[in-house]
């Protein structure tokens, strides 16, 4: 006995084949442009490293080992932590105090000690002259520790020139730090005279190098120039204010124009010879 099947079912049913076969088709070709387009890729992005000369060999491997040993020795690691230890001091302490100190900033500096740290009554020390010497006196500065008096000791001055902190030496305590510092103000006094104040400056900070515990004064000098300054700018006087300039681009090419202080007559006076040709 034969089972008829309508005409429109068996038409859905090639249309369904045919549409499964299409999408099959389809991803299968997806699959295949994916893996070409990542070949592609993979080839455009690949870096081509060149090998490194006997020099550049060497020179890679010395690195490597040198920064073994730094970073491996026990010395070393202390050193390093010192290091650290003095970069915490330079930007929690010396910086904020050159600047407060040239900008009259004075509660910036009084911010800087711990409650109840010990500091240096600068206004008060005992001077004692060692000699004069063509009208510059070199004088001992010793500073007693007392109550801050910094702010007396800087209205001396009419301006600073320099002011300069620098740490020479470092050790770390169970309790604190302990720093020596290379203390060097330059500046113009009120009486128009030049003084320099130079020495040295022991301090004791917290462990995290924020606050300062206690300051003392060691090796302090003080120099005061009462003549006239050995070197005045004459460059606008004698016409050397401006020069002239031209474009040579193979005196450029040479590292620029040539300067040369002698005395070229020899007449007992330095002459400056500026070339530009």
């Amino acid at each position: 006995m034969f089972r008829l099947i309508p005409t429109f079912s068996v038409v859905m049913l090639l249309a369904c084949t045919t549409t499964d076969d299409s999408k099959t088709t389809s991803t299968d070709d997806n699959i295949n442009n994916t893996d070409t387009d990542t070949d592609t890729n993979t080839e455009d992005t690949e870096t081509v490293t060149t090998p490194l000369s006997e020099q550049g060999q060497w020179a890679a491997q010395y690195h490597e080992d040198v920064s073994g040993i730094v970073q491996g020795e026990e010395e070393f690691n202390k050193l390093n932590a010192l290091e650290d230890l003095v970069e915490k001091a330079e930007d929690n302490i010396l910086k904020p105090w050159i600047i407060s100190w040239k900008n009259g900033t004075f509660n910036e500096y009084q911010a800087l000690f711990a409650e109840n740290a010990t500091n240096l009554n600068w206004a008060a020390g005992q001077i004692t002259e060692q000699r004069d010497f063509s009208g510059i006196k070199e004088l001992s500065w010793v500073i007693a520790e007392g109550s801050d008096s910094a702010n007396q000791y800087l209205a001396s001055f009419s301006s600073i020139e320099d002011f300069d902190l620098k740490v020479s030496f470092i050790e770390e305590q169970s309790d604190k730090i302990l720093l020596t510092l290379e203390y060097d103000l330059r500046a113009i006094r009120t009486d128009s005279f030049r003084q320099q104040d130079r020495g040295h400056i022991t301090i004791t900070t917290d462990l995290d190098c924020k606050k300062i515990l206690s300051m003392q004064a060691s090796t302090m000098e003080r120099m005061i120039a009462q003549r006239s300054p050995a070197f005045v700018d004459r460059t606008q006087e004698i016409g050397l204010g401006v020069l002239p300039i031209v474009d040579r681009k193979e005196a450029i090419r040479r590292g620029g124009y040539a300067l040369v202080v002698a005395d070229y007559d020899q007449d007992g006076m330095v002459d400056m010879l500026v070339g530009n040709y």
